[in-house]
């Protein structure tokens, strides 16, 4: 009965999507485009600062963490609501200005989830740039400030070169990056990057450790992460243009723990890569577009001692996980006079598998886990919205309808009130919903083609009766007020 609840949401969701788009197609004066820029930037910071991610970088869960403790089942649902669409990134990614970009939302209560982006080039000389980038985000998955300096030079028109740097509150944490692209906007272009992962991180520890004072696990590499990564475009050719991404964190060693206790030290292993497709066609009358990403993370540990230090078979260490997620995903879009509609439609396949080679919980640190598990999930995020936007600067509104269903399965045995997400105490008593709709009231106003002020509010259409945070769930009556939220970006 359940199984078929959800299937017939899901449906109606879709049909519901496709009749908007229907209706309307007629002759349009407009189009948009869309870029999965966005979504490469945020993982590249995902990988990069992962002092910053939650539990910090001696947390043993793996590098894409789906699922924190500290989430509510309509996390993810505020971020889609949240946070800037992918018609925004085009705009944010093709269009090289001084800019910022803000969106803060409601969580619970006390909390606002929130990210801002504030970038400004200076120039210096012919074809010489400094750039500066401020990133801070905060959601249940990383709580992240990082400033990015550089040097930016033009060789000409298609040929330019530069460095990053990243400085954050973690001295271990240091990342630089050097690029080269070839190409332009009109005739396409191609950019390849080289990031040295935490390239200070042995000097701060070892002098921790030569100090006495500091820290009280340490992290040393033995073999240091490097991060290769590029992204492409193409040329518009017929209305058609296209985007491809990636990025390889090639495989790390590293001694991790205790200071003072050796051979309690363990070797953790980390690699991982993902990558990123779009192919789009628009014209005077409609765009559509037609998206996939990749991600996937390993992680191992293991005693950093030799097998005859041990005292039993039950001292080793062999623990293991591995994230992997797969999303298609299709957009529509169409403009009929000030009248814009889209929809976005998702479908990913998620798997995140633990395992320990004596069936105990995890080592040393996350403390969380109380069994292996092979957790697997189909998910579907869709989003319709309708929107009025005139040409001229001025006021805005738009109706949105956004939705995400889970279809969870697990291998693992262990099930709590027919929830398989996973043995984390929140999780027995706080599950994971199946279905989080929600429809959104949106108002704002259009300072110019690329730059907006826009505030929210929504209303719960499957009215979750649960809430909660950690560890306790909170029965309550049918809550239908959503949540609000409020965005900002800005072009000069």
């Amino acid at each position: 009965m359940k199984k078929a609840y959800y299937n017939n949401r899901l449906l109606i969701s879709l049909i519901c999507g496709i009749f908007i788009l229907l209706f309307h197609f007629s002759d349009t004066i407009a189009q948009s485009r869309i870029s999965l820029f966005g979504w490469h930037e945020r993982t590249l910071q995902i990988s990069l600062n992962q002092y910053q991610n939650y539990g910090g970088p001696f947390y043993d869960r793996g590098l894409f963490r789906m699922y924190t403790p500290a989430m509510s089942k309509e996390h993810d649902l505020d971020l889609v609501t949240y946070d800037f669409s992918v018609f925004d990134d085009y705009s944010w990614h093709y269009h090289q200005q001084n800019s910022v970009k803000m969106y803060v939302g409601s969580f619970d209560l006390g909390e606002f989830l929130h990210g801002v982006t504030i970038r400004n080039y200076i120039p210096v000389a012919k074809g010489l740039v400094l750039p500066l980038e401020i990133d801070r985000r905060y959601d249940m998955r990383t709580d992240r400030t990082v400033v990015w300096l550089g040097l930016d030079y033009q060789f000409n028109d298609l040929h330019a070169a530069g460095f990053r740097q990243s400085v954050s509150e973690q001295k271990a944490d240091l990342n630089g990056m050097i690029y080269y692209r070839y190409g332009s906007l009109s005739a396409g272009w191609v950019q390849a990057e080289l990031t040295f992962m935490d390239w200070a991180n042995n000097a701060i520890y070892g002098l921790g450790e030569f100090r006495g004072t500091g820290y009280e696990n340490s992290r040393k590499h033995e073999q240091y992460p490097r991060l290769l990564s590029f992204k492409a475009a193409s040329p518009v050719w017929n209305g058609f243009r296209g985007e491809l991404m990636g990025a390889l964190i090639t495989r790390s060693r590293s001694k991790v723990g205790p200071l003072d206790n050796d051979e309690l030290n363990t070797i953790d292993r980390q690699r991982a890569h993902w990558i990123g497709a779009l192919a789009e066609w628009g014209n005077t009358h409609f765009s559509t577009a037609l998206t996939w990403q990749t991600r996937y993370a390993h992680f191992r540990r293991s005693n950093s001692r030799f097998k005859d230090l041990l005292s039993g078979p039950d001292d080793e260490i062999r623990y293991g996980n591995f994230q992997w997620e797969n999303t298609l995903g299709g957009v529509l879009s169409v403009n009929y006079g000030s009248f814009h509609f889209y929809n976005q439609v998702q479908h990913s396949w998620i798997r995140d598998r633990e395992r320990d080679i004596n069936d105990r919980p995890s080592q040393w640190y996350s403390d969380i886990i109380y069994a292996p598990f092979d957790y697997r999930e189909r998910r579907w995020i869709l989003r319709h919205r309708l929107s009025w936007i005139p040409d001229w600067s001025g006021l805005t509104a738009s109706l949105e309808w956004a939705s995400i269903y889970h279809d969870m399965g697990s291998d693992f045995e262990f099930e709590f009130r027919e929830n398989p997400v996973r043995a984390f105490d929140y999780r027995q008593l706080y599950e994971l919903a199946s279905i989080n709709e929600r429809l959104t009231l949106i108002l704002g106003y259009r300072f110019n083609k690329m730059s907006r002020f826009e505030i929210g509010a929504s209303y719960d259409v499957d009215g979750d009766r649960e809430q909660g945070y950690l560890d306790y769930m909170v029965e309550r009556a049918t809550r239908r007020f959503d949540g609000g939220f409020g965005k900002l970006i800005i072009f000069w």
